[in-house]
């Protein structure tokens, strides 16, 4: 499996401060990992493999499903409000898109499953698009691929609104995504 470069260097769940350390990914109950765990997922970049990360992520997406179906969306997951900017350009295969076209893209709202932006150019509706989020995002480059699922007009003169399904995110967008949508939820 091939190893990339992880957003921080030990699991975002893992406390040590004042003489404490401790799991904070446990609802309810008490976790305390064993030495050996620590060292291998806890205070390593091989966190998002460990056994209760990964049973907390999946527990996150079944919460986000039910709040969404609770709410009678048609969405898979929920969305977060968050306006970061966002180049984009259109996307024709692996290695083959071309140059940025919008430089000035906007997120309204992320999720999961896509993104809602506002650009100053109209986006063809189906059109696979390659996207890097700005600096405001995160520090690293976080990017992805995501189909052009609508596009209408924004009120006021302020370009278009479109939504994009994530089609690829590589493995920092997702750990990005899965922290901020997870601390939004607490």
């Amino acid at each position: 499996m091939k190893e990339t470069h992880k957003l921080t260097k030990s699991c975002p769940h893992w406390i040590k401060e004042n003489g404490l350390k401790e799991c904070n990914i446990s609802k309810g109950g008490l976790y305390i990992p064993m030495p050996d765990h620590i060292q291998t997922y806890c205070l390593s970049l091989q966190y998002d493999r460990c056994n209760h990360y990964i049973r907390e992520y999946e527990l996150l997406q079944d919460r986000m499903m039910l709040e969404t179906s609770e709410a009678s969306d048609r969405r898979l997951y929920r969305r977060i409000d968050g306006s970061y900017s966002l180049f984009l350009s259109p996307f024709e295969g692996m290695g083959l898109q071309k140059e940025i076209v919008e430089k000035e893209a906007k997120t309204i709202d992320i999720s999961l499953g896509g993104m809602q932006i506002q650009s100053y150019d109209r986006i063809p509706t189906q059109q696979m698009m390659a996207f890097k989020f700005g600096s405001d995002f995160t520090m690293d480059s976080i990017t992805g691929i995501g189909e052009v699922r609508w596009c209408t007009d924004a009120q006021k003169d302020e370009g278009f609104l479109a939504g994009i399904a994530f089609t690829f995110l590589n493995e920092d967008m997702k750990i990005v995504l899965r922290n901020r949508i997870s601390s939004s939820l607490m």
